[in-house]
């Protein structure tokens, strides 16, 4: 009998190599689209105002903090 980690190693690679054959299989998508509401960018772009780049960077920080809480508690 094998471990689970095993089978959790191999379901892990499969989708690894399966997330890399679609990428490459596909065309990526237009201009239009890479530049709409879902691109992330450092500076304020159309639209967006340094407040909401200040909560952006707040959620980062926040999540940043509570993975390192969960790393210290579960290690």
């Amino acid at each position: 009998m094998t471990s689970f980690l095993h089978r959790t190693f191999l379901c892990a690679l499969t989708s690894f190599v399966a997330l890399v054959a679609v990428s490459g299989l596909t065309p990526p998508p237009p201009e239009s689209v890479r530049a709409g509401a879902f691109a992330f960018s450092w500076t304020s772009g159309e639209g967006e105002s340094a407040r909401d780049l200040r909560i952006a960077g707040a959620w980062m920080v926040a999540l940043f903090l509570i993975i390192t809480a969960l790393w210290w508690c579960f290690r």
